[in-house]
């Protein structure tokens, strides 16, 4: 096809693609005009296309309550989130240190699957099949190929500067989510409704939109996905509080780890920070108290007393010395000297049992872990359990990384992976899904170790194969066998007794051939000079009709077919 005919393709399909806008604009135009207007004919007539295109669909408005309609917050274009912490206050409390290193630590780990894994036992994501029964054909390598390299990218066209590319778009989206448990991104479309390009937003600006039925604006603001109504899902606010534009559930993905039915919430989720308030607040006081106990301590290490009359000046010029020589930092531990009988040194410090405070940051800090689902050893805090617990053997901690991955790290990439295909992968082709791999926290090794105690046990040598993606060695090469002493053992007497039955028949009918005459009746009929007919099936059987079917029997029976 020449390069002029791709180009009247090309505008054809533009062309056609603006039609059918122009008509779709043109009908929503008519069912606004026939619900604003004041014959109750027309209003009539524009309910019931409405409910026979959501009928076609089977579609069903629900009875429940999603928002209560007595709330007072519902009445406004958009819900704030009830809660007492503003998202600023959430984004000052994970500033904190311990919280801090627990986003961050998330954020690298997940960072790490943001690159197109080799194979599914590597760490990263690769575009597959959705129907994993499948292999793919040409087109569909190619097809993923295109796809894979628009995730890295950040979208169709090749990587443009401005544009996130994967891993920044990954770390934006965890960073959002830890701290609100609301992360968003936009996508943009081409004129044939496919997305072309995603970009993460602060979800902090964004807001879940009420529009009131009867509201005239509301009117305004309905469009059609998929020949179904939808009106405006979300909205993004500026620093005055106004919304700066609407927009519509396939433009913008509002994405919540921890979703609840409370009608007073609104949709909005629930960080893991609202539920720390108090574990933040004594972890930062402890740290306070830390502070100013070296800064501006107060409590003395010792009191000095002096025996009997003692020249002030002297007094002065020792107090002076001292303080110059002992004072701590920002003149801290200050030491009194009080008059007495005699000079003597009392010890206020005799024991740390003061500084024990200590487990009180441990269990605060056991506490914000807790609440993210990470090990402590994974910020660097190698807590043990308490007094009198067993220290764990592994020196490197492995069962509790494990652990951490599989409760915190893995839920949290399979909800993003489910995101990432619900707006993105599945509107560009319903074929292919978007898959992590290295979630789970198991190595080439660990699959290795697996399949070498399945294929001992009850997996033949082909299947194990077959798993890793290699081609299968065959019956006659021992694909079929299962590498157990006693599996094997019995197939090898089963086979050697299956043999000498063979053999038996085989002696049997060749001794009874010709009717049944035996083999010197069959020398008999021969010739003087005639060579004595083959012992193995097969050969020089061409005028002899037992023979040739004695050879068929054998070929179909009991030679093995590779």
């Amino acid at each position: 096809m020449s390069k002029k005919k791709n180009v009247n393709i090309i505008e054809n399909s533009d062309k056609f693609v603006e039609e059918m806008q122009s008509l779709d604009n043109k009908r929503n135009a008519l069912i606004e005009q026939g619900f604003k207007s004041k014959d109750p004919d027309l209003l009539l007539k524009a309910n019931e296309y409405l409910q026979g295109r959501q009928a076609v669909k089977g579609l069903q408005n629900p009875k429940s309550m999603i928002i209560d309609p007595i709330d007072f917050n519902s009445y406004f274009k958009y819900k704030a989130k009830p809660t007492q912490l503003s998202y600023e206050m959430l984004r000052r409390m994970s500033r904190t240190p311990i919280v801090s290193s627990i986003i961050s630590t998330r954020i690298i780990q997940a960072s790490r699957f943001t690159d197109v894994a080799p194979s599914r036992f590597d760490i990263g994501f690769q575009i597959v099949l959705r129907d994993s029964r499948k292999q793919p054909d040409k087109q569909d390598l190619k097809n993923m190929d295109e796809i894979t390299q628009a995730v890295l990218d950040g979208g169709f066209g090749g990587y443009s500067f401005g544009r996130d590319d994967f891993t920044d778009f990954v770390k934006k989206l965890i960073r959002d989510s830890l701290q609100y448990d609301q992360m968003t991104f936009e996508v943009l479309e081409d004129k044939r409704g496919i997305p072309r390009e995603w970009l993460a937003t602060d979800a902090a600006t964004y807001r879940v939109v009420n529009f009131d039925e009867n509201d005239k604006e509301a009117e305004n603001q309905i469009e059609y996905f998929n020949n179904v109504p939808y009106r405006p899902a979300y909205a993004q606010l500026n620093q005055n509080g106004d919304v700066h534009e609407y927009f519509y559930p396939w433009e913008m993905c509002f994405g919540v780890r921890n979703p609840r039915t409370d009608l007073k919430v609104y949709g909005y989720g629930y960080s893991e920070l609202e539920d720390m308030v108090d574990t933040i607040t004594s972890m930062l006081w402890a740290d306070e108290y830390n502070r100013r106990f070296f800064s501006h301590g107060s409590a003395p290490k010792g009191i000095i007393k002096v025996n009997g009359v003692v020249n002030e000046d002297k007094m002065r010029e020792f107090k002076r010395d001292w303080m110059a020589q002992m004072a701590g930092v920002y003149n801290s531990w200050k030491t009194p000297i009080m008059y007495a009988d005699k000079m003597e040194w009392i010890d206020l410090m005799k024991s740390n049992r003061e500084m024990e405070y200590k487990e009180w940051l441990n269990y605060n800090i056991k506490l914000a872990c807790a609440k993210f689902c990470i090990s402590p050893v994974e910020i660097g805090f190698d807590l043990k359990a308490g007094d009198g617990a067993k220290p764990l053997f592994e020196s490197s901690n492995s069962s509790e990384i494990k652990y951490s991955f599989d409760k915190g790290l893995t839920p949290m990439m399979i909800y993003l992976q489910s995101k990432i295909n619900r707006y993105i992968i599945w509107r560009i082709d319903s074929r292919y899904s978007f898959k992590f791999y290295g979630i789970n926290t198991e190595n080439r090794t660990d699959v290795l170790d697996r399949a070498i105690k399945e294929v001992a046990n009850f997996k033949t040598i082909d299947e194990v194969r077959a798993y890793f993606d290699l081609k299968p060695l065959g019956k006659k090469r021992g694909g079929n066998l299962v590498l157990n002493s006693v599996w094997y053992q019995w197939l090898n007497n089963k086979e050697m007794k299956d043999d000498q039955e063979r053999q038996q028949m085989i002696d049997m009918l060749t001794s009874n051939g010709q009717g049944g005459q035996g083999e010197q009746g069959y020398e008999n009929q021969m010739g003087a000079g005639e060579q004595q007919p083959p012992n193995n099936p097969g050969e020089g059987d061409a005028g002899n009709p037992f023979q040739k079917a004695l050879t068929s029997w054998y070929e179909e029976n009991l030679v093995e077919k590779s």
